[in-house]
């Protein structure tokens, strides 16, 4: 498995897995040989704070794009705890805040991934994650194939 990684990222995660930088028109990740189905957007909590406020608009347009690959996530760099905490000079508050996110994810089906730790720890829990949507998406797109091998002898 190698992962896709979007050249605008700018911090990429430390994989232990071969990478490859190609451009993603949406999206900071994929895996190579699945990435017309899948795609994952990486976001710190303090992003999301300016995702959920001033720049509202480019995020829903970020989401409503994703929502289109039928393997999609919203990975979170942080836990929860740290979304409670606010950055200085905003004027939402928490609330606001998890309630957009939660209807974004209903509205759009992209499932939230809250993973905190160390980057490497980040980057393993995506790393397995990845290989999980890829061997179910290659065993589910086999599946008819390996049948009809069965059924010709």
């Amino acid at each position: 498995m190698v992962i896709l990684v979007d050249t605008r990222e700018q911090r990429p995660l430390p994989f232990k897995c071969p990478t490859k930088r190609v451009k993603l028109d949406t999206g900071d990740y994929s895996v190579d040989g699945i990435q017309t189905v899948f795609r994952a957007e990486r976001k710190r909590p303090k992003e999301l704070w300016s995702c959920v406020g001033v720049d509202r608009e480019r995020f829903r347009n970020q989401l409503e794009r994703l929502s289109a690959f039928p393997y999609r996530m919203l990975v979170i760099e942080g836990s929860i705890t740290q979304l409670r905490q606010a950055p200085p000079n905003t004027r939402l508050s928490y609330s606001q805040v998890s309630s957009r996110l939660m209807r974004w994810s209903m509205s759009f089906g992209i499932p939230l991934w809250f993973l905190g730790g160390s980057k490497g720890c980040i980057a393993q829990g995506l790393e397995q994650l990845f290989e999980g949507i890829y061997d179910a998406y290659r065993r589910d797109m086999n599946f008819p194939a390996k049948w009809k091998v069965m059924t010709d002898k």
